[in-house]
């Protein structure tokens, strides 16, 4: 099985070097330009979106500084996104948004996968939002990939988290888990890009064993991830020459 997180990984975005693959950056700025003709929810989302950004800075700053752990902090963000920008978009422009940005994968993370699908499953494990990672999924299945998919399920965000939903570290590592654990898979290649996903490593080396797990940092984001990993690559077209070759 491969299992792969999503953003800055799977997800090139609009703009990588300015929002590092982040899709709620990309839904947030698709939502404004998608309500540009409705004043009053247009300029509630602009205001959301520069308190977003206000508070991003002060998250990573406490992050630098040891103060607080990645997760923590992009909880937070998640909650902050839910309740200033979800909670302003109508329905119809957040399904067209998600649908718009769902295009902004890396191709060759697709050629990649379209070369392994007979040879392997996969799936998503990410604190995305699902109707996001749907609409993945079945951008996947035009490249006749069959794409499983793990998310955060948007809810009120004074609310506990979801049944199921993929909002902490924690989280992906109960998720994949279970995933393993249900099915009768001997090997895993997981790949993401931050110390976060460290936890689905630790789960699968659980659940297989450390010689029937590969560990890929793709496109890495901070040096915890480089320092554990197996093998680190910048491009999709590098990771997919290795996992061809792993495969044969």
């Amino acid at each position: 099985m491969l299992i792969t997180d999503f953003d800055g990984t799977l997800y090139r975005g609009s703009c990588p070097f300015l929002f590092r693959g982040i899709a709620n950056a990309d839904l947030m700025v698709a939502l404004c330009l998608l309500s540009v003709f409705k004043t009053k929810r247009f300029f509630r989302l602009l205001l959301g979106m520069f308190k977003l950004r206000r508070l991003e800075r002060r998250l990573r700053r406490e992050y630098g500084t040891g103060k607080m752990t990645l997760s923590d902090a992009e909880e937070q963000m998640v909650r902050f996104f839910v309740a200033h920008i979800l909670a302003h978009g109508e329905k119809t422009d957040i399904d067209r948004a998600a649908r718009i940005i769902s295009g902004l994968c890396y191709k060759a993370a697709w050629r990649c996968f379209g070369v392994l699908k007979v040879r392997c499953d996969f799936v998503i494990v990410s604190k995305s939002f699902e109707f996001l990672l749907a609409k993945v999924s079945q951008r996947a299945s035009w490249h006749g990939i069959e794409m499983g998919y793990y998310g955060n399920k948007a809810g009120d965000s004074d609310l506990p988290p979801l049944q199921g939903s993929v909002r902490v570290k924690a989280d992906k590592r109960v998720r994949l888990q279970a995933l393993l654990a249900s099915r009768s898979y001997k090997k895993a290649i997981v790949i993401g890009d931050t110390e976060d996903d460290i936890a689905m490593r630790d789960a699968a080396v659980e659940v297989l064993g450390k010689p029937n797990v590969v560990f890929i940092c793709m496109n890495a984001k901070d040096k915890k991830i480089i320092g554990v990993a197996d093998q680190s690559f910048t491009s999709w077209q590098a990771a997919g020459a290795y996992l061809e070759h792993i495969f044969t």
